[in-house]
């Protein structure tokens, strides 16, 4: 589903600006349906403040229960946008913990500045007690299984390296520090996102000089937790699961077990049901498990199960039809677990322990009412069908159009969450992803890398959709005449190979009425219509590109660029000269979807000036390039920025 990248950021420049203009200060705004792409976990301090850590931008934070979010990144300090891992001070609630791919951030104000405290490594838990004694868990790269402990005896001002590190090929997802005695710790091992080990309990009752395997004997572990009211009593859930196969988990079957010697000893199971253990911090008999595997309606197994006896027998108490969903208005596309592994997927509230979050490969969800249900805190609606965000946009957006005969109505393409429309000049958005063409997704999100919305017809557009990231197979081009409506889109594709389709463009000056001139690149090269996209012909081998563009006063003059450089056509696209600068070409011979691409990323032609074109390149030093002369000379406009195409 998420294909993993450092965050690229995205800058949509208005091509026709001047150098003044670029250098003036603007304000904006977000403007997004909300939700996105992978968040890794979630939870709040004991001032309620909630931290929800994405795989791509960095921490969001609330201060008014998740009605509205802010994001966290390197204005702030925060230098890492792929969070792995969250702690909070018990009873300080200034104080919190930000784990990432490369170390670990502590802010002492409520998450307004954040410090490095510990360089390296892929840093997954973080607990501290009341008295500042704390450990983290951390693997030694995001793929690894070479597990290692960290201590901090300051809260968490420095860190230093436990004496012995647990056993390899564990893969460390929970540390529990024990409330009263700092040289007593628990960690918990199984999945992760990049890697799994065997899911096991350790504990160090020396400040890890030493581990134990408390679960030799049990089934692969699922979750753990410390009794609030006794930590001699130690609650566990088991799993049936194993690290080679398809999904980890073989079945939903599992076990609560109880220790009341520390993890020395477990005894029988008290109860065949399983999940994310959420203990009651003020009734010792009342515990509540959550399983976040398959929370569908057609898994009895599903919902929130309490017991009011210590976990003797649970009863359930919340039932997944009852929970909120959104957009997708469908369960199965609303709730599921972390990637990160599954304890990741629920977080506590040390404000309310009514409170508990949940957070998946796409979405945040809290609950209020002790797991009864569950409601959305990402996005806000006003009739069902259009959506504003409150803040949290995890999102790889691919482009943007404004229409320029109605700029209230606007275009976003999206990975994931596929291609949206406002009709409110981006106050609020409407999903137009088709069920036939965005796979496995079925219209519930989808992959769109291109929208070009007809300049002169509003109703008119064509977007790319796929159930795909990287332009694999089957990627389509579709049109449609009811300005985006999700069930009215047709294939525009004759003649195009359906794969890395994008880099459509159009004539502006040509024909309107149903015999538009199109360009797109589809399999890195260049395809002509000149029937609305009825029909397309190749016009151009270019083996490398990803973008066109038309120059607007002159329908003859057509570019072409990617991996390989840019191109340039002055009858049309029947012939082409290499007009490149130097910084064009990709330096690693890797595509546009490769993690190392340092290619032509756009082109486009300006609006106002004639000949006058816009090329940006990603990678080090490159940036905004412009030519006044169709590409003869380049001038450098704007160094290291990557740019989206603003048509």
């Amino acid at each position: 589903m998420k294909f993993y990248l450092n965050i690229i950021i995205y800058i949509s420049l208005i091509l026709s600006c001047t150098t003044k203009l670029i250098s003036q200060s603007h304000n904006w705004v977000r403007s997004n349906p909300g939700g996105g792409g992978s968040f890794s976990t979630i939870g709040a301090g004991p001032t309620g403040t909630i931290v929800a850590c994405s795989d791509l931008s960095g921490a969001y934070v609330s201060f008014d229960n998740g009605s509205s979010w802010s994001p966290r990144g390197a204005a702030q300090g925060l230098t890492e946008t792929h969070i792995s891992g969250i702690g909070f001070h018990p009873s300080d609630g200034n104080v919190f913990f930000i784990g990432t791919e490369n170390g670990l951030f502590r802010t002492q104000d409520g998450g307004n500045s954040f410090t490095k405290v510990l360089a390296g490594g892929y840093i997954t838990d973080i607990d501290i007690n009341s008295n500042g004694f704390g450990y983290l868990t951390y693997q030694t790269a995001w793929n690894s299984t070479t597990p290692r402990v960290y201590k901090t005896i300051n809260n968490g001002i420095t860190w230093q390296l436990t004496v012995s590190n647990p056993p390899n090929g564990l893969h460390l997802l929970k540390v529990i520090t024990h409330p009263s005695d700092v040289n007593t710790v628990y960690i918990l091992s199984g999945k992760g996102r990049f890697a799994c080990g065997d899911a096991e309990l350790f504990r160090s009752t020396n400040s890890g000089a030493s581990w134990t395997n408390l679960t030799t004997n049990l089934n692969p572990i699922l979750d753990v937790e410390l009794d609030p009211q006794n930590p001699s009593n130690v609650f566990l859930t088991t799993m049936e699961a194993s690290c080679s196969a398809q999904y980890y988990w073989t079945s939903v079957n599992g076990n609560f077990y109880k220790s009341t010697d520390g993890g020395d000893t477990w005894g029988n199971p008290l109860s065949n049901n399983t999940g994310v253990i959420w203990p009651s911090t003020t009734n010792a008999n009342i515990i509540r498990l959550i399983d976040p595997r398959e929370p569908w309606p057609w898994n009895s197994k599903s919902g929130t199960y309490t017991s009011t006896d210590g976990g003797s027998s649970f009863t359930k108490t919340g039932d997944v039809v009852n929970w909120d969903t959104f957009f997708n208005n469908d369960l199965f596309y609303c709730y599921s677990s972390s990637y990160n592994g599954i304890i990741m997927t629920l977080g506590k509230d040390l404000s309310d322990n009514n409170n508990y979050f949940w957070v998946n490969y796409q979405w945040i969800f809290k609950t209020t009412d002790d797991g009864g249900t569950f409601h959305n805190i990402f996005t806000n609606t006003t009739n069902n069908q259009t959506w504003t965000s409150r803040g949290i946009d995890n999102v790889n957006m691919m482009d943007v159009d404004a229409n320029k005969t109605n700029p209230d109505l606007i275009y976003q393409a999206y990975f994931d969450i596929g291609l949206w429309k406002s009709t409110d000049h981006g106050t609020s958005w409407y999903s137009c992803n088709p069920a036939n063409y965005t796979g496995g997704w079925n219209g519930h999100g989808g992959n769109c890398a291109e929208v070009l919305s007809d300049p002169l017809r509003p109703n008119i557009v064509w977007a790319t959709m796929s159930g795909n990231q990287q332009g694999q197979s089957p990627t389509y081009l579709l049109k449609n005449a009811q300005e985006g409506n999700r069930d009215q889109w047709n294939l525009s594709n004759n003649g195009l190979p359906q794969n890395l389709v994008m880099g459509l463009s159009i004539d502006n000056l040509s024909v309107v009425t149903n015999n538009r001139t199109l360009y797109i690149t589809a399999y890195h090269d260049v395809y002509k219509s000149t029937d609305d996209g009825a029909n397309w012909s190749k016009i151009f081998d270019c083996n490398g590109c990803n973008f066109t563009a038309v120059d607007h006063f002159n329908s003859s003059l057509i570019y072409a660029g990617g991996a390989g450089g840019v191109w340039k056509s002055e009858n049309g696209g029947t012939s082409w000269d290499n007009i490149s600068h130097a910084d064009f070409a990709s330096s690693s011979n890797q595509t546009f979807w490769d993690y190392g691409y340092d290619g032509v990323w756009c082109i486009e032609t300006d609006p106002n000036i004639p000949n006058k074109v816009f090329v940006t390149a990603k990678g080090t030093s490159k940036g905004l390039y412009v030519s006044i002369d169709k590409g003869l000379n380049w001038q450098n406009y704007l160094q290291t920025i990557t740019c989206e195409k603003s048509k």
